[in-house]
């Protein structure tokens, strides 16, 4: 049956990536040093185990600011989608979209069947696609495929 809602055949989502999950796992690893070094570790210990804290949370949100712009091309859940990165476009297979407050959810299979999962923060992704996304998929808040077993 033909969709006759008027929307497009495709939904497209510029993905960036998030200052405001980066600047949160900076403070989160701020904060795991307060807390451990306020613990009743010893003093070497917990200076070990914080400097830990704060190098991974470092990596975590460089990783986070490094990551490529990527655009998702969606048409249905179980249905081939596009990924384009860096000029080069990925069939992958739409699995899941969800809504949570603020956030996306994606869930997609790449060639090699492999389970991507991507949450998009509130500044991640642009508010006009947020709104499109969710007039696509969603149904009471969440869309997903039986078959995805998570």
């Amino acid at each position: 049956m033909p969709d006759s809602s008027g929307a497009s055949p495709t939904c497209r989502c510029d993905l960036a990536a998030s200052r405001l999950l980066a600047g949160c796992l900076m403070l989160a690893g701020g904060l795991c040093v307060v807390a451990v070094m306020r613990s009743a570790l010893n003093f070497p210990l917990a200076l070990a185990v914080a400097g830990l804290a704060l190098v991974w949370s470092c990596w975590l949100a460089w990783r986070e600011g490094r990551r490529r712009p990527q655009t998702l091309l969606l048409r249905a859940l179980g249905e081939d989608a596009t990924l384009i990165e860096d000029e080069e476009e990925t069939p992958v297979t739409l699995q899941s979209v969800r809504f949570r407050g603020p956030f996306v959810l994606l869930a997609w299979r790449d060639v090699a069947q492999r389970c991507v999962r991507r949450t998009l923060w509130p500044d991640a992704l642009p508010e006009s696609q947020r709104r499109a996304l969710r007039r696509r998929f969603g149904h009471g808040g969440e869309s997903t495929l039986a078959g995805l077993g998570g």
